[in-house]
């Protein structure tokens, strides 16, 4: 990011405009997109299990 600051940020609001459509898209169809790589399926379940432990742990 420090040494090549602009080629950083493009990709960087290329993701984020991603992200958003993906959200988008996600809102429309009932968040019931599914993912289809074996990393990403792993990682939406632990990060889906850490959002549920700290909202109830927040509720405590």
């Amino acid at each position: 990011m420090c040494r090549n600051t602009r080629s950083y940020l493009q990709k960087y609001h290329q993701r984020s405009n991603s992200g958003s459509g993906f959200a988008a898209d996600r809102k429309i169809r009932g968040l019931n997109v599914a993912q289809r790589m074996g990393d990403r399926i792993d990682n939406a379940l632990f990060c889906t299990g850490v959002w549920h432990n700290i909202f109830h742990m927040s509720m405590s």
